[in-house]
């Protein structure tokens, strides 16, 4: 999981220009309840809450990976000349997330009240979204 650190470590605040962040691995049992992941990162300091080791080297091949990152908690409206416009996180989805390597989902404001996420990954990972309840109207 990305972990923004603006506001959250002494000298990085919304006004610093730059990318803030760094990533938490998790692995099953670390999320297995909501509660361990809203523990993990309650920080500073920022950890995975049940201390449990990462899979080794050979348990790495067989693993499945995917990442989630949430934008909308420092997303602003966006307007030009009054006019609220479409605000759409850009990013190069095919080097970022490889869909035979990871699923992954940013979660961003496209406009202000609303509420959305990027998707992206294998089928099979982006059916299982679909089919969970979370999807509703386009964005676009």
């Amino acid at each position: 999981m990305a972990v923004n650190f603006r506001g959250k470590i002494d000298g990085c605040g919304d006004d610093d220009v730059g990318n803030y962040e760094d990533l938490i691995a998790f692995t099953p049992r670390d999320y297995a309840s909501p509660s361990l992941i809203r523990r993990s990162v309650s920080g500073p300091q920022y950890f995975r809450a049940t201390g449990a080791p990462l899979p080794t080297n050979r348990e790495h091949l067989a693993a499945s990976y995917g990442a989630v990152t949430n934008w909308a908690t420092f997303a602003e409206p966006l307007e030009l000349d009054g006019v609220q416009q479409l605000h759409l996180p850009l990013l190069d989805w095919n080097a970022s997330t490889p869909p035979s390597v990871f699923g992954a989902m940013v979660v961003f404001r496209p406009r202000a009240g609303r509420l959305a996420a990027f998707v992206g990954g294998g089928s099979t990972f982006v059916e299982r979204v679909k089919a969970s309840g979370m999807v509703g109207e386009a964005v676009l």
